[in-house]
């Protein structure tokens, strides 16, 4: 039985008034899914999220109250805006701040259940939280995270360093980008050029140096390089 979620029963009426069908196929067709979509714009969306959080889960919640609402709101959400509303609920930074390691099952559920780009890179935002308090734990997740049998998996752990900057860890990002060298599937070659080139604006010798002694995917390679 799907446990009840507080948050989708407040946030599906304000959904209700601001749902625009015409933008919901148009979203549908850019995502490339046939998920039932309300036509939120993003910034409505997250607003509606920070409103009813609070409102429902206050503005100190226990880590298990936020993973179990959170949960509750993603394994019985009707539509894509509410999946995209638990993972807008759990990366709140005033919330995401307190997280532990014990929410990565739950953002391993939402990886591999979501399994597609949106989701995946919205998620992604948890772990520079979790870097920052537990950097060694999250590291060593993150290299089994790289070598899953999942490719969002995979794709999550690659990018999970970006916008670190000087912070990046140089070592860890190899460990999580060369297993996955020789895939040729779009999302991981693209997600290998994406954490190079955001870390290039830091750190461009380092990005050129990586770039010339590893064979990369083509697109790996044109996207790491985009800027340098």
């Amino acid at each position: 039985m799907v446990p009840t979620s507080r948050l989708a029963t407040a946030l599906r009426p304000a959904f209700a008034e601001l749902a625009d069908p015409e933008r919901a196929a148009g979203q549908q067709r850019y995502l490339k899914t046939t998920e039932a979509m309300v036509g939120l714009v993003t910034a409505d969306l997250r607003r509606l999220v920070n409103i009813h959080a609070l409102a429902v889960l206050g503005p100190a919640p226990s880590e298990a109250e936020l993973i179990a609402e959170v949960s509750a709101l993603w394994t019985g959400a009707q539509t894509r805006d509410e999946r995209r509303s638990a993972i807008f609920t759990l990366t709140i930074p005033r919330y995401c701040s307190t997280l532990s390691l014990a929410v990565m099952p739950l953002i391993k559920q939402i990886v591999t259940e979501g399994a597609w780009w949106d989701l995946v890179d919205a998620v992604v935002k948890v772990q520079s939280f979790l870097r920052a308090r537990f950097p060694e734990e999250s590291a060593r997740v993150m290299r089994l995270w790289a070598v899953d049998k999942n490719m969002w998996v995979r794709r999550y752990a690659i990018i999970h360093q970006l916008q670190a900057r000087d912070s990046l860890d140089t070592a860890l990002l190899t460990q999580c980008i060369e297993p996955n060298l020789h895939d040729r599937e779009f999302f991981i070659a693209k997600a290998i050029g994406w954490a190079l080139r955001d870390y290039a604006r830091a750190n461009p010798e380092w990005v050129r140096e990586f770039v010339s002694s590893h064979e990369l995917q083509p697109l790996s390679k044109r996207e790491a390089l985009k800027h340098l």
